[in-house]
Order: structure tokens, then sequence, then C-alpha cells
């Protein structure tokens, strides 16, 4: 399966056999990046909670 989606990140014979299943690997992709970003938003929020309450 990671062989499969690591064949997707690039221009290969994955997406010449299998079109249909480019734009759900873009929204997959898309998605991925989003949950990264809250994430690490959420993480930097939390520890400036926690220096702030630790400083004060």
């Amino acid at each position: 399966m990671a062989k499969y989606l690591a064949a997707s990140e690039e221009t290969g014979p994955v997406e010449i056999v299998a079109p249909s299943t480019e734009p759900l690997f873009r929204r997959r992709r898309f998605l991925r990046v989003f949950w990264t970003m809250i994430s690490i938003v959420w993480v930097v929020a939390v520890a400036g909670l926690i220096a702030s309450s630790m400083l004060s």
C-alpha cells in the first residue's frame, strides 16, 4: 500500500493506468498537509500556554 502511494507521488505509470484516482490522492495530500498544520498550531498553542503559566 505504501509503495502504491509512493508511486502516485510522482508522475508515473500509476497515474497513467488509473487517472481516476489522481484527484483522490491530491485531496488526501491536501488533507494530510491541512491536519499537519492544525496539529503544529495546536502544539505551539499548548506550549505557549504552558510557558505563560510557568513564567507568571
